[in-house]
């Protein structure tokens, strides 16, 4: 028999006939009598009472082998030649003293316990802590008194309940007020430790939490200011190197308008009507030259608001055709931007670009992949984002997820893919390939996980989706869905309690379940399917929404202090 398990019954025949019952059955069983002086030598604090009002008592112990510990076995003569049964550890051979193990969130926590746990953090207004300890119950209170004073909690003699079978104590400490509760079940002490942050300490710490977030407002600001000044001195530092001299059109290049001397690194697409280059002249310089060279070709100015020292905006028109041309400083170098109509070539592959190459290419050249992405993406991108999820407290992500947008075909795109995720080990899934002439859809395996891999069409340019996930970090975290099933993960980020429906269900979430700094993680495993769901949020209105899980996929709803929800993605 371990702690923490008590049998009782009823039995047929007087205390003598039971008593001998059991000394005939536990010894067959391979249990001894333990008498006073065995007790002792094992158990130096040991008071064997053998003699109960109206009945009898007798101590049994197994080998030191075994490691079980003592019973107990108490019987008492009932009417109708019957006797009660109770059979539990011997109250001597339970702790006697315990010891403080890891506090839970700044409150003590003894040895010796079958379970414990908390709600709320040593930050929040109101915090439980609750626990099931394998000792008798002045033992459990003598460890709360001795660790709550070494944490300069008070007991306050008002209100106190003392009795073999119930203790509640009421605790004050600077900024708190605690009810201690101790009950027991069995040969088993239960704890419930219901803390509550005083006024006066709320309003301390609202004014604490205003003033920080005033000093760091302030802060920023300052930063902001200095970061501005710095900027502005840095310009205009790069711009004093940048000339300022009259510009003149170079010759003999295929473009349908002028480029200035000295200009660098042209890049000329005229099926897209597209113009960019970089120069070492001025914003005002380059700003006067096309003014000037673009009016005598019948290119009229319209009005614009821009017209900085760093930064100049032009608009022309001419013969139904506009072409926008932005100039501005970067760096060291002026960055000129045009496009329009007025910039496109029925021929473009007739002339040729500024830098010598053809404005038009035959055949695209391959992709080439950016070096440090975490998930590949080609350097010609336009776009590009990449998002982890992971564990609090870890660098280890369980789902990777790249969005890009890349200025290339749909099938340059693909190629660029097949051949970088091939690199990295990934394995393509043929039969759950779609392939269509403006969309395509791949699954993957790989060392880590499954991928799925989506492509699109968009604004001339093709968009990316690249989704990983990584089971065994998912594992650790409980993100993971049971096989073929989808996880629906809860939280309540809001300061009250709320309940949400789904799927028949009603879940109740209490302030900050599901939260970062919580000890509670909802969490549904359902069927892939779409759901509707209602939250309710006291003092607001019923929310409704839609949801749709994938098998093998986990999403996290998070529910704000109104009720509106947040959905997203987590595995």
């Amino acid at each position: 028999m371990s702690a923490g398990l008590t049998s009782s019954c009823t039995a047929p025949g007087n205390t003598d006939a039971n008593l001998d019952f059991f000394n005939r059955e536990l010894t067959a069983t391979g249990w001894t009598a333990l008498s006073a002086d065995d007790a002792k030598t094992r158990w130096p604090n040991a008071a064997i009472d053998d003699k109960i009002d109206n009945g009898a008592r007798a101590y049994f112990r197994r080998d030191d082998r075994d490691r079980q510990l003592p019973i107990m076995v108490s019987l008492r003569r009932l009417d109708d030649d019957k006797a009660a049964v109770d059979i539990r550890i011997a109250p001597f051979a339970l702790p006697q003293d315990l010891q403080a193990g890891p506090d839970m969130d700044g409150l003590p926590r003894p040895d010796h316990i079958i379970n414990a746990g908390t709600t709320g953090n040593a930050t929040s207004d109101h915090r439980e802590a609750h626990a099931t300890v394998t000792a008798e119950m002045p033992t459990v209170l003598a460890f709360y008194r001795r660790e709550l004073s070494a944490r300069n909690w008070k007991e306050e003699a008002k209100g106190a309940i003392i009795t073999p079978d119930e203790v509640s104590l009421n605790f004050t400490s600077p900024e708190e007020t605690g009810t201690l509760k101790l009950g027991h079940k069995h040969d088993l002490t239960l704890v419930s430790f219901v803390m509550q942050v005083t006024p006066a300490a709320l309003a301390a710490r609202a004014r604490a939490k205003k003033q920080a977030d005033d000093d760091f407002m302030k802060d920023a600001m300052s930063m902001a200011t200095e970061l501005i000044a710095a900027d502005s001195a840095h310009r205009a530092q790069q711009s004093a190197k940048l000339s300022d001299a009259p510009l003149h059109a170079q010759f003999g290049k295929a473009t349908p308008i002028p480029l200035p001397e000295g200009a660098e690194n042209v890049e000329f697409d005229g099926s897209d009507g597209k113009l960019e280059f970089e120069s070492q002249s001025s914003v005002k310089a380059l700003a006067g030259f096309y003014r000037s060279a673009l009016k005598p070709l019948g290119w009229k100015a319209q009005p614009s608001v821009i017209n900085n020292p760093n930064m100049a905006a032009m608009q022309f028109s001419k013969g139904g055709k506009e072409i926008s041309i932005t100039v501005m400083q970067m760096g060291p170098k002026t960055n000129v931007s045009a496009n329009g109509s007025g910039l496109e070539m029925a021929d473009a592959g007739s002339g040729a670009a500024a830098d010598g190459q053809s404005a038009a290419k035959a055949a695209p050249k391959p992709l080439e992949a950016e070096p440090d992405s975490a998930l590949p993406v080609p350097k010609e991108h336009t776009l590009s984002s990449l998002s982890t999820g992971k564990l609090p407290g870890s660098d280890a992500p369980f789902r990777q997820e790249l969005e890009a947008s890349i200025p290339a075909d749909l099938a340059s795109v693909l190629a660029f893919y097949r051949d970088e995720l091939g690199k990295r080990g990934w394995k393509e899934l043929p039969d759950r390939a779609i392939t269509q002439p403006d969309r395509v859809q791949l699954a993957f395996t790989s060392p880590d996980g499954p991928a799925m891999l989506k492509l699109g069409r968009q604004n001339a340019e093709t968009t990316v989706n690249l989704a990983q996930k990584i089971p065994a970090a998912a594992a650790k975290g409980e993100v993971l869905p049971k096989p073929g099933q989808a996880r629906l993960m809860l939280g309540n980020m809001g300061q009250s309690d709320a309940t949400i429906t789904i799927d028949k269900q009603t879940i109740k979430l209490a302030a900050g379940a599901g939260g970062p700094q919580s000890s509670q993680h909802p969490a549904l495993d359902l069927p892939p399917a779409k759901y509707k769901y209602t939250t309710k949020v006291a003092g607001h209105p019923a929310k409704s929404g839609q949801i749709e899980l994938g098998a093998d996929d986990a999403w996290g709803l998070m529910l704000g202090p109104d009720g509106g929800v947040l959905a997203l993605q987590a595995y």
